[in-house]
């Protein structure tokens, strides 16, 4: 079994990113909430920054479960299941959304991948989301998650180690 952790030093790394990040979303939940409570009839609340208050929310949480994961990584086969190259690998979810005016398409690719699966499989996944995600009704909410989600988990592909 071959076990592709982050180092120690990495782990705490991990572990004060994660608090950071949880202090950030705890602050952009303030700001949020600040705006939409009604202060009077002189101030009314700004969707801008409701808006980025509830991005910032997501995306820390987001980032949170991505991070989580790499501290808690274990994979049973050093073979890539996209390339079946023997090597370091790390267990990732990456989706692709498209959004159409009444419907949505998405597709997603989970497994053990090389960091060179993981960076082709990102930038094809990134790319056509950024493109075609936007056009549905719900999808202006959704393809900011599905870009954060995949950009976090290509960050965390930097962290694998290179020893087999």
């Amino acid at each position: 079994m071959t076990s592709v952790a982050p180092a120690r030093k990495n782990k705490a790394v991990i572990i004060i990113t994660m608090l950071a990040t949880g202090l950030v979303g705890f602050v952009c939940l303030i700001l949020t909430l600040g705006a939409v409570v009604d202060g009077g009839p002189q101030r009314h609340p700004s969707i801008p920054l409701i808006i980025l208050g509830l991005f910032g929310m997501v995306a820390g949480f987001v980032f949170a479960v991505q991070m989580i994961g790499l501290l808690m990584q274990r994979v049973d086969s050093p073979v890539c299941e996209c390339c079946n190259q023997r090597g370091p690998t790390m267990k990732i979810t990456l989706n692709r959304h498209v959004g159409a005016v009444l419907l949505m398409f998405h597709r997603s690719r989970s497994g053990a991948f090389c960091k060179p699966c993981i960076s082709k499989t990102f930038w094809e996944y990134t790319s056509i989301t950024a493109l075609l995600g936007w056009w549905g009704m719900f999808s202006c909410i959704i393809t900011p998650i599905v870009l954060t989600n995949n950009v976090i988990g290509y960050a965390r592909s930097f962290f694998m180690s290179n020893k087999e």
